[in-house]
């Protein structure tokens, strides 16, 4: 995105006239399996937050949360929905983070020692809506992969008061 100031919708109103942009969004072909493509935007977005979240961590909590959710309803809805919840998911996981420019390196959050079930608890305890949703998908997502990308994302998260 070539401007990064200002709110949200400001950003977002100038994807049309990105270079790229439409092209890039509308790369993805349709999924073989929707939920797996869900879970790989979800765990896409957790592992980038820790490096992009200083930029604006409560609208970068809605990049990985959004397609979680709609993941989470996936298997409720008709089938014929299916690709068009996965697009609408990844093409708004795509807008959020085009939004705001991620650093190079993972900050120096540390997790010094911390589990996941540490970290649940502190999201609790510090009881912010967007914390909580971001702890919740991002440790299903560190469950899921096996790595630390979710326990960075959270940690972020509470370190920055998203």
């Amino acid at each position: 995105m070539p401007e990064q100031e200002d709110r949200i919708r400001t950003r977002l109103a100038q994807l049309p006239t990105t270079p790229g942009w439409i092209e890039a969004v509308g790369a993805w072909g349709p999924p073989a399996e929707p939920l797996d493509a869900l879970e790989a935007v979800v765990d896409a977005a957790v592992a980038r937050y820790a490096r992009g979240a200083h930029g604006q961590p409560t609208m970068l909590v809605h990049a990985a949360t959004a397609p979680a959710a709609v993941a989470r309803v996936l298997p409720h809805l008709p089938t014929s929905l299916h690709e068009q919840s996965v697009r609408a998911a990844w093409a708004a996981t795509c807008a959020v983070v085009a939004a705001y420019r991620a650093t190079g390196d993972l900050p120096d959050t540390a997790l010094e020692g911390r589990t996941a079930d540490d970290l649940w608890q502190a999201a609790l305890a510090h009881g912010g809506e967007h914390v909580i949703k971001l702890a919740d998908t991002a440790l299903a997502s560190a469950a899921r992969t096996g790595n630390d990308d979710g326990l960075h994302a959270t940690a972020r998260a509470l370190e920055l008061d998203a």
